[in-house]
């Protein structure tokens, strides 16, 4: 805000929108338009592009053709809501996507990883962790950029380990 407690003109008026990555995206993909459309109510001035990355990310069948993976490498749907929030689901590991989604900008991209598992062992051996075997080198790229990246757990034993696992982690 400026000295009068006005909004700055420099501040909300970005042409660039804020760019929202979630990883590891599931069931939060295929949230209706109208549910998603209450970020636009929360930050109105600020247009916002939220992508949904992951194996499992939701990709509605009419858009199964095969041109649908044309602009991002892999099986894609973006979908306009309105003018501030556009939202596109990639259908992959972040990893396969990161380099064409630059360049980065700490002050207009943040990541998100709700639960991601990184301290639970992995399904194919279970003497690395999920951060070992699968998010290693996507959080390493992510790292280089510079931006945030916030992980969440489904409990407060869970968010000990992703944090643990990740301190503890020596390529990171």
């Amino acid at each position: 805000r400026d000295p009068d407690g006005d909004w700055s003109s420099d501040v909300c008026s970005s042409d660039l929108p804020l760019r929202i990555f979630i990883l590891g995206a599931r069931a939060e993909s295929s949230l209706p338009s109208h549910v998603l459309a209450q970020l636009s109510h929360l930050f109105p001035r600020i247009p916002l592009h939220l992508y949904f990355v992951g194996p499992e990310a939701h990709i509605p069948a009419s858009s199964q053709t095969p041109t649908s993976d044309s602009v991002y490498g892999v099986p894609s749907y973006t979908r306009i809501d309105n003018e501030n929030l556009t939202m596109t689901n990639l259908q992959c590991d972040y990893a396969e996507v990161h380099d064409g989604l630059g360049p980065f900008d700490p002050y207009q991209d943040v990541f998100f990883s709700f639960s991601p598992g990184f301290g639970f062992p992995a399904e194919n051996d279970p003497t690395k962790t999920q951060l070992e075997a699968n998010w290693l080198g996507a959080v390493q790229k992510i790292l280089e950029t510079k931006c945030a990246m916030f992980c969440t757990g489904f409990s407060r034993s869970e968010e000990r380990r992703v944090g643990k696992e990740c301190m503890e982690s020596v390529d990171l």
